[in-house]
């Protein structure tokens, strides 16, 4: 499956369509394409369907879906590239059954320059009874919300590289200029907390890009905090704060601000331990700002979760699977920095045998 939404670059759709190869049905779902393009569709066997309807991600998405003839469906928009070996590692992971109808990947972010903006889980694989609902393109409706992460028989994830940010700057302000209509969905549907999230990420990659005064980073975190205090605490509720946490986190970490993050973090981290992430701050933030125990104590738990798969197996929100060596690493830089005594010696033993 491969739905091509209002952009066009045939370069890139080149490299998409190769790297899709090994999929039965391919649909190519034409919005203002160019004809090299849909010659390069056509060049790949792609099934062309030209979309007329209205400007909705998710009405696009559930065209494309009621299409499919298969049980098992991978989108892959024109300015993604999926590995050559993830054919392999989804044929070993659809060879056994999954009661899940949504399944991720590891999607990579590139910047114009090469860099790697962000590592993140996206839902990119489906049962065919997924659709999509609102306006809001990963806002979905399925059977069961669990979902699972792909992966290869020896654990190892499906990588896909998505270089359609361009300019991380540039890509924040574009966030920034969507907020007021989110906020706007927002006050309409106030009990509707799939588009509060949503929000909330349009927040997070604004923080990142630092176009907010840090007074007003503060504000939007201080409200969200006073409203999940009255809250019933709910998964979806623990879900959001995760996400104002890491905006937060964002925003104050290239300031050196990060006291105060680590304070609510601190305060929250009962509600937000599901998602790993926040032991990795954790971490972090003990190691740029306390004392070397301390964050091997938090690197420690850190590395436990990634070890354990059944903390992890129902995790969507897996952003930092594969740094369970750098978080090792870190490790034993702290050890290496301190005292020479026993208990040094005996930890920097343990922690390099498993690097």
């Amino acid at each position: 499956m491969l739905c091509n939404c209002d952009k066009d670059d045939p370069k890139k759709l080149n490299l998409a369509l190769s790297h899709v190869w090994f999929c039965r049905q391919i649909i190519f779902l034409a919005d203002n394409s160019t004809q090299e393009s849909l010659a390069l569709a056509e060049k790949y066997g792609c099934e062309i369907h030209k979309w007329t309807g209205e400007n909705s991600m998710s009405a696009r998405r559930n065209y494309v879906m009621k299409q499919m003839k298969h049980e098992y469906i991978l989108q892959c928009d024109s300015d993604e590239i999926y590995d050559w070996d993830a054919y392999y590692k989804i044929r070993d992971f659809i060879s056994v059954p999954h009661e899940e109808y949504i399944f991720a990947i590891r999607l990579v972010n590139i910047t114009t320059n090469g860099d790697v903006q962000s590592v993140t889980p996206l839902e990119r694989m489906f049962k065919k009874e997924v659709t999509w609902e609102k306006e809001i393109q990963n806002q979905l409706k399925a059977p069961t919300k669990q979902a699972a992460m792909i992966a290869g028989r020896y654990g190892d994830l499906v990588n896909l590289y998505h270089d359609g940010y361009g300019d991380a700057r540039e890509h924040a302000y574009k966030q920034w200029k969507r907020i007021p209509a989110n906020e706007r969905m927002v006050r309409e549907s106030p009990d509707d907390g799939h588009t509060r999230m949503f929000l909330i990420n349009a927040l997070v990659v604004a923080g990142a890009g630092q176009p907010l005064a840090m007074e007003q980073i503060q504000a939007h975190t201080d409200i969200y905090i006073e409203q999940f205090k009255v809250s019933q605490k709910e998964k979806l509720d623990c879900k959001i704060l995760q996400k104002v946490l890491r905006f937060y986190f964002c925003a104050t970490s290239e300031r050196g601000q990060w006291g105060n993050c680590l304070d609510l973090l601190n305060e929250y981290i009962g509600y937000v331990d599901f998602h790993i992430d926040a032991l990795y701050w954790m971490h972090t933030c003990n190691y740029e700002l306390r004392n070397l125990k301390d964050a091997i104590v938090w690197g420690e738990k850190f590395v436990k979760r990634l070890e354990n798969p059944e903390a992890l197996k129902n995790n969507i929100e897996i952003t930092t699977m594969g740094l369970g060596r750098d978080v090792i690493e870190r490790i034993i830089c702290c050890l290496e920095h301190m005292d020479e005594t026993k208990w040094t010696k005996k930890q920097l033993k343990r922690w390099k045998k498993k690097l």
